[in-house]
């Protein structure tokens, strides 16, 4: 795992809003039947050190004492969602990165960088509980995915991935907390093939009305 250092520059297209201004991700926050939206954003990430295990190293060559040389990514996300009725919406994910790595050695496969099509996601959440017919309760929605392997080298410190393809299946859940604030949370588990270890994924995310700020915090576990 990486602890990666994130600055995203997101610049969105919207065809259709759906019943919350809220609704711009997966969340259990649907747009209307016949209504949805795409989001084009990017994404920079650069990182210093990693996890073996549970014990942090710089990257390579400098393993034992961190931090080590930069290791970056940049990558171009694409994602939308499509309501197919008051209760079920579809929705995708797929991106184009590159990373990059100073040091041309191993682990390296003898490439500073990799580029590709990331792994690809398409799911179908099902709302079961919305706030807006019972305000007492949270919008309650349950996700399943299919993560479709991407176009690229998989298996060295600067792969774009993990290159494996699996499932994952989330609950959602949100409240209004007042008509310009909002939390969600989404907690999952994710199964992949390649000897990928499966894992837990835990995020929950608070937003103003028209996404101008978003404060986000997320846990991921294997």
């Amino acid at each position: 795992m990486y602890r990666a250092t994130v600055i995203a520059l997101v610049v969105t297209v919207t065809t259709a809003m759906g019943s919350s201004a809220f609704a711009d991700g997966v969340s259990p926050w649907l747009p209307a039947p016949g209504a949805g939206f795409v989001n084009l954003s990017y994404v920079a990430q650069n990182a210093t050190e990693f996890y073996v295990g549970d014990q942090k190293r710089g990257t390579p060559p400098r393993q034992a004492t961190p931090p080590g040389p930069n290791l970056g990514q940049h990558t171009v996300w694409l994602n939308g969602m499509y309501g197919l009725s008051d209760e079920i919406a579809i929705d995708f994910r797929v991106g184009l990165a590159r990373s990059y790595f100073s040091p041309n050695i191993p682990p390296t496969g003898g490439r500073d960088n990799y580029s590709g099509v990331t792994d690809s996601n398409i799911g179908v959440t099902w709302r079961i509980a919305d706030e807006l017919v019972n305000p007492s309760m949270p919008s309650i929605a349950l996700r399943g995915g299919a993560i479709i392997e991407g176009s690229y080298t998989a298996g060295y410190i600067n792969s774009i991935g993990d290159g494996a393809s699996g499932l994952e299946v989330s609950a959602l859940a949100g409240k209004y907390l007042a008509d310009w604030f909002a939390v969600s949370g989404e907690v999952g588990y994710r199964v992949r093939d390649e000897d990928v270890p499966s894992d837990l994924f835990i995020e929950c995310v608070g937003r103003r009305a028209g996404g101008q700020h978003r404060l986000e915090c997320q846990l991921q576990a294997r």
